[in-house]
């Protein structure tokens, strides 16, 4: 494993930046439940993984974004290789993050920063406090308008704060993404039509393809601790026959079968795919 590699910087004002690439080519992560005095924000760059924040399990896919607030428990899980970019800093007066925010970087804004942050970490030059400081704000900027409410006006805000509920009630049954849609107040087709040009996919399917990633995760971590029924209700399925169902239209066999492809996978035998 490549160890993490900090770069403080600290600048007037007080407030300090600190970030490290991780890579874990070794398969399995199992971080404690733990937390920090600083804000975290993890970059998923490749693989599959599951955080634990805030009371509930958040699927970790290639570009998935997460800002984890200072002082908040969280937990890390991933039972395959999976390179994740960690960028943690400190926020003073009004900026500040006080809850939890995952969303997709779609347009690979976040992760561009992240990675100009670590290219700038090999060159020395006079400028490198205030170039790391003006980079970090940004990124800061762009997690703070993913944090937004539906309330904005800005039709792009709104999908994005829609993305956001879907990435948080992966496994919560009772969430009604058709409610939430219709909050926002606008035309459910121009809805579900602006949805899809932004992130490739209508919302619910959308938020099937989240929880297929999230069972899958699950099953991968310990394909001997669930039975279907409880599988279906933690990817957010109230009715394990709609869950089967759904999982074979995603992966073309059906749960049991990849609990069984999990099994052998981790006896040595196959991959799951």
């Amino acid at each position: 494993m490549m160890k993490p590699e900090d770069k403080p910087v600290r600048r007037r004002g007080g407030r300090s930046v600190r970030f490290r690439i991780r890579l874990c080519p070794e398969g399995v992560v199992d971080t404690p439940m733990h937390r920090h005095s600083h804000n975290e924000i993890i970059i998923n760059k490749s693989g599959y993984g599951i955080l634990t924040a805030d009371g509930r399990d958040y699927p970790l896919a290639p570009g998935t974004v997460v800002c984890i607030p200072a002082n908040m428990p969280h937990r890390d899980f991933s039972a395959e290789p999976r390179l994740s970019g960690t960028f943690s800093f400190e926020t003073q007066g009004d900026q500040t993050i006080s809850k939890l925010v995952v969303f997709y970087d779609h347009n690979h804004m976040v992760e561009k920063l992240f990675d100009l942050l670590l290219e700038l970490k090999e060159v020395r030059t006079p400028y490198n406090v205030t170039i790391y400081a003006t980079l970090g704000d940004a990124i800061f900027t762009l997690i703070q308008s993913h944090g937004a409410t539906a309330q904005n006006s800005d039709s792009n805000d709104v999908v994005d704060y829609i993305d956001q509920l879907i990435r948080q009630n992966v496994s919560n049954p009772s969430f009604d993404l058709t409610t939430e849609i219709n909050k926002t107040g606008y035309n459910p087709s121009y809805f579900r039509r602006i949805y899809r040009e932004t992130f490739g996919l209508p919302p619910l399917a959308q938020l099937m393809n989240e929880r297929m990633t999230y069972a899958k995760a699950l099953m991968r971590t310990d394909p001997d601790a669930w039975s279907i029924k409880e599988l279906s209700l933690k990817a957010g399925f109230e009715d394990p026959y709609y869950f089967s169902r759904i999982f074979r239209q995603h992966e073309h066999v059906s749960p049991s079968v990849y609990l069984q492809r999990c099994r052998d996978a981790l006896a040595g035998e196959n991959d799951p795919a």
